[in-house]
């Protein structure tokens, strides 16, 4: 998820969701939620969140706190 606006951590929206998270990039906060040692780990998790209707669901990787870009 990513919003222009700061969520709340406790908010509604991540009801169900663990370990979520935040970080900012390119001027929008984006959300995170669980953290993986495995990428089939992740993708497990984000077919169980697509099933329960979270259609924003995608896999990103962290390494020493910052974002992986491909």
């Amino acid at each position: 998820m990513s919003s222009t606006q700061r969520i709340p951590l406790l908010s509604d929206q991540f009801k169900g969701l663990k370990e979520v998270g935040e970080y900012a990039d390119n001027g929008s906060f984006k959300y995170t939620a669980g953290e993986f040692k495995t990428i089939a780990e992740a993708m497990k998790y984000r077919s169980e969140m697509l099933s329960k209707g979270r259609k924003d669901c995608f896999v990103v990787k962290f390494k020493d706190g910052k974002r992986m870009k491909n």
